[in-house]
């Protein structure tokens, strides 16, 4: 292999070359070829990479020799054997001009993802890396950067990398020189690179969290992406970092303020047209098709769900001002996701008094002119009734009955499907008197929902 990657005139067998020996020999534990070989032949191979590397012309092929070489260099790292060759090539190529830097930076890269042990005993030196590379004009000298920089914060302990925090907000630049140039390939990269520093070490943008916020509100605000979900990454990033420091919010409010806004953007982003696969779904159709994460709706939902998680209670005044805010407008979308999202609200309290403004506002739109608005008031009930049972049910029986009742009526398959399911939820934990009263006519309804209706509609009825 090592052969064919020097002596091949043919660009694409030398990077794959590159990858079988990554694969064959960079492999570790009991079925590692490397530990097999004797140590004067490991020697003579890292030093043919070395060299390879240095006379190699082709980008992607100086590329995957790169990668090669980090794997092969965390694979030696973690069996105690170290590389002075490479430790000096790296102190070479970063005082060197933009494209050694980013060979350089590559070879870190892939390091820090399988042992960032390396350099966590000499942060001092790394910084000093990271310091030339963000001097750099080269954007992609500062991808690589940006993405080895949180490559080795998402692994190292969190004591260790605190000197490099002040890099954040470099990281936030070359997001938005990228973003500023319409790139969204290596925008989505740098965001998924990003994503990963959110789970797993969220405070190195503890400091620039406004400034990151501008920066993704701004991503998250174009609406002419090529991929629709660059839209959505920005605010899952913003999300994620969130739940790990709620404190952040009460620092930042004008900024969480701006993210709560920019979640339901998305969230009404969606077709003005409903479609007759909605309204009457095919047979055989199972509603656990509509919870694909990557809808811009279902995101929405799961976003809020996840700042209540996060903020409870704290979170119910931003809530109902969404929900205000929503059925003020006039474009049912607004009033749709108004409505999805504050059903949300019930899984965080166990004081149903304080949907005591709310429930005649749903109440309300079970008789609004779009279905999914209907349907969207009939699930926000019908979670209430789920997340807050018992007492829910003893405090709004007699309020929420007869329009549940009559929504069976809907002329719409989906909408009395849902009406279905939410009157199931809320009679499942009501009084059994309750249950006895409506027998008489919720009975003779659900038998003919269950011997005409569609197939959605039968098996909601059937359970209620």
């Amino acid at each position: 292999l090592i052969g064919v990657i020097k002596n091949s005139h043919e660009e694409h067998i030398r990077r794959m070359s590159c990858v079988l020996f990554k694969h064959y020999v960079c492999i570790r534990g009991i079925l590692s070829y490397w530990s097999q070989i004797a140590a004067d032949q490991q020697a003579i191979i890292k030093d043919a990479l070395l060299s390879i590397l240095m006379a190699e012309t082709d980008f992607k092929v100086a590329k995957q020799i790169c990668i090669s070489i980090g794997e092969l260099a965390a694979t030696s790292y973690s069996e105690e054997h170290d590389w002075p060759h490479l430790d000096s090539l790296i102190l070479s190529l970063i005082k060197g001009n933009d494209s050694n830097i980013e060979t350089a930076f590559t070879i870190l890269n892939t390091l820090f993802e399988s042992c960032p042990e390396k350099y966590m005993s000499n942060i001092e030196l790394l910084s000093g890396f990271f310091d030339i590379a963000f001097k750099s004009s080269s954007n992609g000298v500062l991808e690589i950067a940006s993405i080895a920089l949180c490559s080795f914060v998402s692994e190292v302990d969190p004591k260790t990398c605190k000197p490099i925090y002040k890099y954040g907000k470099e990281i936030i630049r070359v997001l938005r020189i990228f973003m500023a140039a319409n790139n969204e390939e290596v925008t989505q990269r740098l965001l998924d690179s990003i994503s990963e520093v959110s789970e797993n070490e969220p405070s190195i943008f503890r400091q620039v969290f406004p400034l990151l916020c501008e920066g993704m509100l701004a991503i998250s605000a174009k609406k002419d992406y090529v991929n629709e979900k660059l839209r959505q990454m920005p605010l899952e990033i913003l999300v994620s970092i969130i739940e790990k420091l709620p404190g952040i919010v009460k620092k930042n409010m004008t900024e969480f303020l701006s993210v709560t806004s920019a979640i339901f953007d998305v969230m009404v982003s969606i077709d003005p047209e409903v479609e007759e696969s909605w309204l009457k779904p095919i047979e055989g159709y199972n509603t656990d098709e509509d919870m694909n994460p990557d809808d811009m709706m279902n995101f929405g939902v799961m976003s809020y769900d996840r700042l209540l998680s996060a903020l409870e209670e704290g979170m119910f005044p931003i809530m109902s001002k969404i929900l205000e805010v929503g059925l003020s407008k006039e474009d049912w979308r607004y009033k749709h996701a108004a409505l999805m999202a504050i059903g949300q609200v019930g899984e965080y309290t166990d004081m149903p008094e304080k949907l005591s403004k709310i429930i005649p506002i749903l109440i309300s739109q079970f008789n609004h002119s779009h279905p999914k608005v209907r349907f969207a008031a009939l699930y926000s009930v019908g979670l209430f009734a789920d997340d807050m049972a018992p007492d829910f049910q003893n405090m709004y029986d007699k309020i929420l009955i007869p329009p549940l009742m009559a929504a069976i009526d809907d002329p719409i398959p989906r909408v009395q499907s849902n009406a279905c399911a939410a009157l199931t939820n809320f009679i499942e934990h009501a009084q059994p008197s309750v249950t006895t009263e409506i027998a008489p006519l919720l009975l003779p309804k659900l038998v003919k929902l269950i011997s005409e209706g569609m197939q959605i509609v039968k098996e909601n009825a059937s359970t209620c």
